[in-house]
């Protein structure tokens, strides 16, 4: 037995009438207006419900040319226009919102990169005041420099100025004492003799007493001396050479009413072993000739 058709695939047999497709043709014009995709998608639509429905599926309604066993989903008709403008707008926005994440992202990194990397502005009159500041404490080092190396230098001249004042104290302390006989006590002129000297220049006198003893006492040989000046001659390592004058005035025996003369003593004075005398020179000039 054949099957029976179904109603909602038939096909009207007759068109509708010329009122009834003005009717619907004024209802598409009116929602064209609003939205032109839509309204046409709407009136094809009512055109087809009038014709009875055989172009178009309806939601709920299977398809005669996907025909299946009837379990199949049914799929909702979209718009493609409509579906392509709003993917459209939905990349546009997203376009945006991309560039204005990459442009903050940008802005980030070179906020980042300017706090790495800082540049520092100097205003020149800073500049000049610094240099001016340099100029000015290099010059005080200088002068400070000058004045300490000056006041050192004077500071060596006034110590080797008091050590030669003071080498030329003891050489005439000592000429004066080595001028000063009296035969009486010459066990007292020979103990000015080794005074302030060098044990090696005090064994000498030691050695030399008992022979000068026997010149002085025969002649009664008296002597006074008064200095006359004192100068260094030379300085080498502490070592002071000087050269004192002195006035002699003697009597003796052979000359009783005494004669005056200017003798001359050549003293070395060590000043790294506590001033002393270790060389004499000239005292025979104080002394009688036989």
């Amino acid at each position: 037995m054949p099957p029976e058709p179904n109603p909602r695939n038939a096909i009207p047999d007759a068109a509708p009438d010329r009122s009834t497709l003005d009717r619907i043709l004024a209802e598409t014009g009116n929602a064209t207006s609003q939205a032109p995709e839509t309204a046409a998608s709407e009136g094809f639509a009512a055109v087809a419900a009038e014709l009875g429905g055989a172009s178009t599926p309806h939601e709920g309604m299977p398809d005669p040319h996907n025909a299946g066993t009837g379990d199949e989903p049914v799929e909702a008709a979209v718009d493609p226009n409509a579906a392509t403008s709003v993917a459209a707008g939905d990349s546009k926005t997203l376009g945006q919102q991309g560039i204005s994440e990459v442009g903050e992202e940008q802005a980030g990194e070179g906020g980042r990169s300017g706090d790495g990397v800082r540049s520092v502005s100097v205003p020149l009159s800073a500049i000049v005041v610094g240099a001016g500041v340099l100029v000015l404490v290099a010059g005080l080092a200088v002068a400070c420099f000058g004045w300490w190396s000056a006041r050192d230098e004077v500071e060596g001249m006034r110590s080797g100025a008091a050590g030669e004042r003071h080498a030329e104290q003891v050489a005439t302390d000592y000429a004066v004492g080595a001028s000063t006989i009296d035969h009486q006590n010459v066990a007292a002129w020979v103990s000015k003799l080794k005074a302030n000297t060098s044990p090696q220049l005090a064994n000498k006198f030691d050695a030399t007493a008992p022979k000068l003893e026997e010149i002085l006492l025969p002649l009664k040989w008296t002597s006074t001396a008064v200095p006359i000046a004192a100068k260094v001659a030379s300085v080498s390592g502490g070592v002071y050479k000087v050269n004192v004058f002195v006035d002699v005035t003697s009597t003796n025996a052979q000359n009783p009413k005494g004669g005056q003369m200017t003798v001359t003593y050549n003293v070395t004075v060590d000043s790294n072993g506590g001033w002393q005398i270790t060389d004499v020179g000239g005292l025979d000039g104080a002394l009688p000739t036989r």
